[in-house]
């Protein structure tokens, strides 16, 4: 009786090389013979300090981490390993916040109060860029709409002013208000 030696399979490789933090990413594996599950080993956390489940890896911070992949024996066929692959993730672009526009005027002499539309406003932001002559003052803040107090001296020229919103992580957003 002649015994059959299993053969080795063709090379396994890692095909999913790149994420971005605290996103599921999904492992691929391309190669291999046969048809042996393909598992994944966590083979480091590394500085992206990733975790693995199954076929998803997250990870918790910008940086690598390293992965390799198995395929199981099957019928002819040797169990194969990819050669340990590094997997790098890069930190989430999160949008800022955007002031598209102000209702209402300011008038000198007087304080008043204004609206600035927007998106993405979190936290009372700090008022930057306005005429000494001016004071503003954010008095509150819903994410879409900041309501600010506007004080100016009776000596406030009329006419356009861009103020600055400066957010908690300094992220900023400029609108331009008007002095009638």
């Amino acid at each position: 009786i002649l015994a059959s030696v299993p053969l080795a399979q063709s090379a396994l490789a890692l095909t999913t090389v790149a994420g971005t933090v605290q996103r599921p990413l999904t492992l691929k594996a391309t190669g291999g013979s046969g048809t042996g599950a393909v598992s994944f080993t966590l083979v480091s956390a590394g500085s992206a300090r990733c975790a693995l489940n199954g076929d998803v890896l997250v990870a918790h911070h910008a940086g690598t981490c390293s992965v390799s992949a198995t395929e199981a024996a099957s019928t002819g066929y040797r169990a194969s390993t990819s050669p340990v692959t590094t997997v790098h993730f890069t930190a989430a672009v999160v949008p800022g916040p955007v002031a598209r526009r102000v209702l209402g005027v300011a008038r000198p002499g007087r304080t008043v109060l204004l609206r600035v539309v927007g998106s993405r406003f979190y936290g009372r932001p700090r008022v930057l860029g306005v005429s000494p002559l001016v004071r503003i003052v954010v008095v509150r803040d819903n994410g879409r709409v900041l309501l600010l107090r506007v004080s100016a001296y009776a000596a406030a020229k009329p006419g356009f002013d861009r103020l600055t919103l400066v957010f908690g992580r300094g992220q900023r957003t400029s609108v331009v208000y008007r002095m009638v």
